[in-house]
């Protein structure tokens, strides 16, 4: 048979159908050559054998180096050259034969490549952002319907409805999945650009910080929103363009709309909490690998300016962007079944976005407070205690914690919800002076605090708000800089009393970072720790006098 050869050279995707096809056409052509037909006819057939084959190699090939830009195009052009060569060969050796197993066999063969081929040309442009329009694609498998409609008359045991509806359920369903890996891939590229930004102006140190991660996370929620909604109206284009294609199958189609909305969100949050450091360093349990938004390899928390423009993302997700995400599905699926809602349960999501709010969040509290317990655990380490002389002015440390505080109400300003900071906390600063020695400096620090093995500062919650953040970093720089005093072996009088200086400044000027009343009372309370701290351990805990440690404040003041 000419087929043989013909087959041997031909590109295809798969081997084994093509020796299939190749046999067939031998068992075919030996059928023809037993029957006496003028030659002309013969030639024609074996003409049509061997351009099938050619036809059906071209498509694979194309199909397996580039993504295919017109589906209705590939389609047709396939029928003009494969299923018309076909449905005539067909039509003319069920006229001449009874037998019709060899043209059974050589259309199974046959047409299993060519749908082999039209599955992969109409994939949508999964994993990429060109991905197929969905009135192409339901035109591209509105055409390949109608041209085997013909063909199944003539060999009904192959079944081709069935085997052309499992193409458009294929394709239908790929294309859905396009359109969400689209979204996520829209979300990658914005996230990575984010950080680059992010980590651009941290090093150029540039004005307003919380004017610009505003900016950043307005960006990101854009991105979000937009891509949600073009993700969805494209999926509800496949469902209108052609209803019929899909009417069997629509309660199955809604859960997979529903179904890649949740993972879409899961894998977004996921990819927003490893910044923090505590999420998963590689692909969680029913998260796809191939997600664009699968968190890197590495660990560790990303820049404390950009964990707050993720804080503030997950944060909106939880109060607007997943409401929105929910009331989009139900206009969408008005309908819906208790099965399919529970695919996307709105409240679920919510907790999730918060859960990720929070981890973030205590990221930055955590960083914050690391890079100021170091400061004040160097200057601790550096005086000489026990042979200090009496003080004449507040130490730089001090300065530098109010300082590293005003950097973080500048960073939280606008890029979080204030939570009531500024309400009246400013108007109310600590006495400074006034500040007595607690005994029993471990009693209500416990609850306080997590156990060490923790890794966290807090037991308490920490909101996603400009109040709640600045409170717990202010908390943990004074838990910090008890916990420092603590190492000092001795102090002399001198040495208390200038930590005596140093806390009465702190008491000073940290209340304004103290908005809620719990954490006012918190700092208070820490401060007098801190005091308390060096007075056990000064062989003459003597304070200086309130008067002393007025005018050291208001000299300070007046520099």
């Amino acid at each position: 048979s000419p087929l043989v050869s013909t087959a041997a050279s031909t590109s295809c995707s798969s081997k084994s159908d093509m020796s299939t096809s190749s046999r067939c056409s031998a068992s075919l052509s030996s059928a023809w050559s037993s029957v006496s037909l003028p030659s002309l006819s013969i030639s024609r057939n074996a003409s049509r054998a061997v351009a099938m084959e050619s036809a059906l190699g071209d498509a694979e090939q194309t199909v397996s180096t580039s993504a295919v830009t017109d589906p209705r195009a590939f389609v047709v052009s396939l029928s003009a050259t494969f299923l018309e060569d076909f449905r005539e060969t067909a039509g003319e050796y069920a006229e001449l034969f009874k037998d019709r197993e060899p043209l059974v066999s050589l259309g199974r063969a046959l047409l299993q490549r060519y749908f082999a081929v039209v599955k992969r040309g109409l994939a949508g442009g999964a994993g990429t952002l060109d991905v197929t329009p969905a009135k192409g694609l339901m035109a591209a498998l509105a055409q390949m319907a109608a041209d085997l409609s013909g063909i199944n008359r003539l060999v009904p045991e192959i079944r081709l409805g069935d085997r052309a509806s499992e193409v458009v359920e294929t394709a239908t369903r790929g294309r859905v999945g396009a359109a969400f890996m689209a979204l996520e891939l829209k979300l990658a590229d914005a996230i990575k650009k984010t950080g680059a930004d992010v980590e651009a102006r941290v090093t150029n140190e540039g004005d307003e910080p919380g004017a610009f991660l505003l900016r950043c996370f307005v960006e990101l929620s854009d991105v979000l929103l937009a891509g949600v909604k073009e993700a969805l109206a494209d999926t509800r284009s496949l469902l209108e363009e052609r209803p019929v294609m899909v009417a069997s199958w629509r309660e199955e189609f809604e859960s997979l709309v529903r179904g890649h909305a949740t993972s879409t969100l899961d894998a977004l949050l996921a990819r927003l909490t490893h910044a923090s450091g505590t999420g998963p360093s590689s692909t969680g349990a029913g998260q796809s690998s191939t997600s664009p938004l699968a968190p890197p390899s590495t660990r560790g928390a990303a820049p404390a300016p950009l964990l707050l423009v993720f804080a503030r993302l997950a944060s909106f997700m939880e109060t607007d962007g997943v409401p929105h995400i929910a009331h989009e599905l139900q206009s969408f699926f008005p309908t819906s079944s208790e099965v399919n809602q529970s695919l996307f349960v709105e409240e679920a999501a919510r907790v999730r976005s918060a859960g990720a709010a929070d981890a973030l969040v205590r990221a930055y509290v955590d960083l914050s407070a690391r890079r100021l317990s170091l400061m004040i655990r160097q200057s601790i380490a550096m005086c000489e205690w026990n042979g200090m002389n009496e003080p004449r002015d507040v130490r730089s440390v001090a300065s530098f914690v109010v300082t590293d505080l005003e950097a973080v109400e500048g960073e939280t300003r606008l890029i979080l919800e204030d939570g009531g900071h500024g309400s009246g906390a400013d108007d109310v600063p600590g006495s400074g002076s006034g500040i007595k020695p607690l005994t029993g400096i471990e009693r209500g620090v416990a609850d306080l605090f997590r156990d060490k093995d923790s890794g966290r500062v807090f037991s308490e919650t920490v909101d996603p708000t400009q109040a709640s953040v600045l409170g717990a970093v202010t908390k943990s720089a004074l838990k910090s800089f008890t916990e420092c005093v603590r190492t000092v072996p001795s102090f002399n009088r001198c040495g208390y009393q200038q930590i005596q200086v140093d806390a009465a400044y702190l008491d000073r000027h940290v209340a304004r970072f103290a908005s809620i009343e719990e954490d006012r009372a918190g700092v208070r309370r820490l401060i007098g720790d801190v005091v308390s701290a060096a007075g056990e351990r000064s062989d003459d805990p003597t304070p200086l006098d309130p008067f002393i440690v007025d005018r050291i404040l208001s000299q300070k003041a007046g520099r």
